[in-house]
């Protein structure tokens, strides 16, 4: 009996672990600009995304030591039109294995602007894409300018604010993209953003650079 008490005992940690998820979870940037024509699937054979314009590619990796299908976000950000797609397997662009850890580790540089190839649109027009440096949290308070009612937000959530129309100066459509453990969503909005009372992202001089992937902390059981 004393045996069998202490191989449970050995095998309890080991149980404990395969519950839980990895500490964080993992936002990966690709590099470079996709464009008309480029091949992105979900796996090797999966399922294809359509890419009809020039495309900043997020990919949000919910458990980054699993090996196995899981869920995994794709977030296609294109002039007048970004798409959140849940997809289960590592993306491949072009029949190439994208985010091999670790060789996918670089940094971005924020803000990323995208021009538009569209017939109706001149490469003169372009969206500019912020990535907030710092994981918001919860006691925080992110509001779409001064008077609009603030965002739900949990611990450890990346802020992604893109702005469709980055030469005006009055209301026109922008997007909050928040990412987080408890899911990935996108909101609209019509002003610059603002965090805990004070403007943040829209006119600052000076570019950021963000690391890839970008580690928010998800710890919890299944």
């Amino acid at each position: 009996m004393k045996m069998i008490k202490l191989f449970l005992v050995l095998l309890l940690p080991l149980y404990l672990s395969s519950q839980v998820l990895d500490p964080y979870i993992h936002v990966h940037f690709h590099p470079h600009v996709l464009n008309p024509g480029d091949s992105l699937r979900d796996g090797e054979y999966g399922d294809r995304l359509l890419i009809s314009d020039r495309t900043f590619l997020i990919w949000v990796d919910m458990d980054p030591r699993s090996e196995s299908a899981h869920l995994r976000i794709y977030i296609l950000i294109a002039d007048q039109d970004i798409r959140l797609w849940k997809g289960h397997r590592r993306p491949y662009l072009n029949g190439k294995e994208l985010f091999d850890m670790p060789d996918s580790r670089y940094a971005v540089i924020s803000p990323i602007e995208i021009g538009s190839v569209q017939h109706n649109r001149s490469l003169e027009h372009r969206i500019k894409i912020h990535i907030h440096p710092i994981p918001l949290h919860a006691d925080d308070v992110l509001t779409d300018g001064a008077f609009e009612k603030s965002m739900l937000l949990e611990d450890d959530t990346l802020l992604i604010w893109v702005d469709m129309l980055p030469e005006a100066f009055f209301t026109h459509p922008t997007a909050y993209i928040l990412i987080s453990r408890g899911g990935t969503r996108m909101e609209k909005g019509g002003w610059w953003p603002q965090l805990n009372g004070k403007s943040i992202l829209y006119g600052e001089v000076n570019a950021v650079g963000i690391l890839s992937p970008f580690r928010l902390r998800a710890a919890r059981r299944r």
